[in-house]
């Protein structure tokens, strides 16, 4: 892809607050401090603002937080058992997917793997995902779960033959126009094929087509993944630059990711590492609302679905149409053994803080 440096672009849907907003955070903050006693200083620190910024939004008068920080502040309040609904008055993703009522999260497996066969990371995104949809909703939704058993022979995989090969497989009747089903997918096209023709329908391309160009990002794998699961937003890793994959060995699946022309590569052997990943969400002409939840590698997703919680809603210009397609790119630390042991990513936020969410067509 050819390289273009990120533009500048306000997104008010994650940027400014609200004024009702505001008055519902700075209540909900002052209980939430009288409840558990925490101090300015350690929450600010949590939140990724200074002592200042929380006071002020405390009082009411912070005029703008980040999406970061509107997320982390969502979950901390969120695990006070403070329904999304009190804590943000316009719409975001997770309200609209609770309004849905009937939502299907759809997550790879391959028979070959031990247990469900199926990425740990991907069943913690799957886990906390739901967690949140019942906060939203005080548990009366309804959330159905689909596996997407990988193809006998992904390699064959094309634009023309894959409706063919998963003819009898649930899932994708659910991505059907007349589906009454929102659809959450998790993982990236390595691991979970819904995610690449979900993907491939949302940035209009068509599916496993390696020679697609003009995509926003792709996903850089080792040379021989990528003969063996043929992908529109994946590229060779062998023909990058030499000097971006000089750290990089065939024992690693995934080298890192092409975000807008920019390079961001996985150095497996720094501690801790930074992986990548992307959320993208769109209203469906039905009112659906799609979600990919797709890291580079298994931290990566886990990051990316812990950032679903002030992730804006997906909202259409007029009823009856679909909606452009938002994204956004974002980032974690990955420490090796002590993610694994913590179970949980470290330090997961926007790759580019002063843009926001993306939106294609650009």
């Amino acid at each position: 892809m050819a390289a273009r440096k990120p533009r500048k672009r306000k997104t008010s849907q994650s940027r400014k607050v609200p004024v009702r907003e505001q008055e519902q955070l700075a209540r909900l903050l002052v209980e939430d401090k009288q409840r558990r006693g925490w101090s300015d200083v350690t929450k600010a620190k949590q939140f990724g603002m200074d002592r200042r910024k929380l006071g002020d939004l405390m009082r009411k008068k912070a005029g703008s937080i980040t999406f970061d920080q509107l997320h982390k502040i969502a979950r901390d309040l969120s695990k006070s058992g403070v329904p999304l609904s009190q804590i943000f008055d316009t719409p975001r993703l997770i309200g609209a997917l609770a309004k849905s009522r009937r939502v299907a999260l759809l997550f790879g497996a391959r028979p070959e793997r031990p247990g469900p066969g199926t990425s740990w990371w991907d069943l913690r995104s799957l886990a906390d995902t739901i967690q949140v949809l019942n906060n939203a909703t005080i548990g009366s939704g309804s959330w159905e779960l689909y596996d997407v058993l990988q193809a006998d022979e992904p390699e064959k995989l094309s634009a023309t033959v894959y409706e063919t090969a998963f003819d009898e497989a649930p899932w994708l009747g659910l991505l059907e126009e007349d589906s009454e089903f929102s659809v959450i997918s998790f993982g990236s096209p390595l691991s979970n094929h819904a995610s690449e023709v979900m993907l491939a329908d949302m940035f209009d391309v068509p599916p496993f087509s390696p020679d697609v160009t003009g995509v926003p990002f792709q996903y850089i794998w080792e040379d021989t993944r990528f003969e063996e699961i043929p992908s529109s937003f994946a590229t060779r890793g062998s023909q990058r630059p030499r000097a971006e994959v000089a750290n990089m060995t065939t024992d690693w699946k995934v080298w890192g990711m092409d975000i807008r022309g920019q390079a961001h590569m996985i150095d497996r052997k720094q501690n801790p590492s930074t992986t990548y990943g992307i959320i993208a969400a769109k209203r469906r002409p039905g009112g659906q609302i799609w979600v990919v939840v797709s890291g580079a590698t298994g931290p990566g997703t886990y990051a990316a679905s812990r950032m679903l919680t002030g992730y804006p809603e997906p909202d259409a210009e007029e009823p009856g149409n679909a909606s452009r397609t938002s994204w956004l790119p974002i980032h974690a630390s990955d420490r090796g053994k002590e993610t694994r042991k913590a179970q949980t990513v470290f330090n997961e936020g926007e790759l580019y803080p002063d843009q926001g969410v993306f939106f294609w067509p650009e």
